[in-house]
């Protein structure tokens, strides 16, 4: 059984588990809103093309979220691997919130996503869009094991 170290905790773990980490920061700006950028790990047994996963995710999201709605779609490279930037919103009016969604692929088999989501409100976005565009550009995709942690 493999040891797992995460931040500030060990914990032991069956040979065959698979690593799907969420890491959550906060930004705190004295606001009600706390603006967030969280960094989810996935794995899937098929590799696919990134943009047929993300087109389902956000099939998702429409179907699930009221107001939900893609302002910009930009696909590129990062670090060398197949990339989707999203910049999305959705709520109520007056509620909006507005998020930028980067999806990575970690390639292999089975097919490894990064998911880093940066959210706000939508009136706050713009003003924290430098602090989370900092964030989000230093993210640098390491290797996973494909099985196990």
């Amino acid at each position: 059984m493999p040891t797992y170290l995460g931040a500030g905790f060990a914990i032991d773990l069956p040979d065959d588990a698979i690593d799907a980490s969420v890491y959550a920061f906060a930004f705190p700006q004295g606001r009600p809103f706390t603006p967030t950028l969280v960094i989810r790990s996935e794995r899937h047994g098929t590799p696919r093309p990134l943009a047929d996963y993300v087109d389902g995710q956000v099939a998702l999201l429409k179907g699930a979220t009221p107001g939900f709605e893609v302002l910009r779609r930009r696909a590129g490279r990062w670090h060398d691997r197949a990339a989707l930037d999203l910049l999305v919103e959705s709520g109520e009016p007056g509620a909006r919130l507005r998020q930028r969604l980067v999806y990575v692929d970690g390639a292999g088999q089975p097919q490894h996503l990064w998911c880093l989501t940066a959210t706000d409100t939508a009136d706050s976005f713009e003003s924290n869009e430098a602090l989370f565009n900092r964030a989000i550009l230093s993210f640098v995709p390491r290797a996973v094991p494909a099985a196990g942690v």
